[in-house]
This record gives C-alpha cells, sequence and structure tokens, in this order.
C-alpha cells in the first residue's frame, strides 16, 4: 500500500474508477497500455474461485480489446476479448473498485 499511495502522489500511477472504454482508448491511441482489474471467475470460466485479478490491455480494434494476461493457467498470453465480453467481465467487480484501470506514467 505504501508504494501505491507515494506512486499515486508523484502522479507515475494513475487509478482510474468508473472508467470507460473511451478512456481506455485514449491511453492506448497515446501508446500507453493500461491495466484493468476485473473479476478472475467471470474471464477465466473454468475456475469457480472468485478473486480480483489484472491484465493489461494493449490495443483495440473497433470490436475487440487485445489484452496479455498474466495468469500461470494462460502462461501470460495475448489473447483477443470482444469489447462486450471485457466490458461484463469488468462490471461485476465490487463498487468500491467498480471497473478499475490503472495507468503507468511514462515520464
Amino acid at each position: 500500500k505504501k508504494e501505491y499511495y507515494a506512486a499515486v502522489k508523484k502522479k507515475v500511477l494513475i487509478h482510474k474508477r468508473n472508467a470507460t472504454i473511451r478512456i481506455i482508448k485514449k491511453y492506448l491511441d497515446n501508446n500507453t497500455p493500461v491495466i484493468a482489474e476485473i473479476l478472475h471467475s467471470a474471464f477465466h470460466y473454468r475456475q469457480r474461485r472468485t478473486w480480483d485479478h489484472a491484465v493489461i490491455i494493449t490495443g483495440y480494434t473497433q470490436k475487440n480489446l487485445y489484452i496479455h494476461d498474466p495468469d500461470k493457467w494462460e502462461e501470460g498470453r495475448h489473447r483477443k476479448i470482444t469489447i462486450k465480453n471485457f466490458i461484463k467481465v469488468w462490471k461485476y467487480l465490487t463498487p468500491q473498485s467498480g471497473r478499475s484501470l490503472f495507468i503507468i506514467e511514462n515520464k
């Protein structure tokens, strides 16, 4: 937690809650990947356990997002997900986190 608050204070890390797809695209258009917090069990259908999970969004098309998933079962691979399905797994989080994005500023 200490490192998180220090990074936010220095504006190296930006934490956006209740973010939108438009915000994701804005950062990607500026060659800045974003980290999205999602619900693991909704994203990895075969898993029954539930916890928050983070993926790195690296690109998009009109209908898809391209993500890097560090999950050990996914072997850290890049994958494509429709924007519609991404929104479903993104919105399942608690109201406290609510569509969280983390952006690491390249200064």
